[in-house]
């Protein structure tokens, strides 16, 4: 466990290091949490006027869940977590 968890940060750091997107280098940081968690994770970023959170990153993650989220950023946290875990 411990060494897949240091090639996952070696990989994540060349990715950085090469001048990979930060999409690139998110997906591929989530792609290692999921294999090593056996889990699906993503990671939201806020937009430019720190107002919604925003999927960036999560390759597992099922397209209508992001389509879900997409309508959900308005809505209070509780309407929200209550319509995804309705998915």
């Amino acid at each position: 466990m411990r060494q897949v968890c240091l090639l996952g940060r070696y990989r994540t750091l060349q990715m950085i290091a090469n001048g990979a997107n930060l999409s690139d280098v998110l997906n591929d940081l989530c792609a290692a949490v999921d294999a090593h968690a056996s889990a699906t994770s993503f990671v939201s970023l806020l937009d430019g006027l720190g107002n919604q959170l925003l999927p960036i990153a999560g390759p597992r993650v099922p397209p209508a869940f992001c389509e879900r989220y997409h309508t959900l950023a308005h809505r209070s946290e509780t309407e929200a977590l209550a319509a995804l875990r309705r998915l």
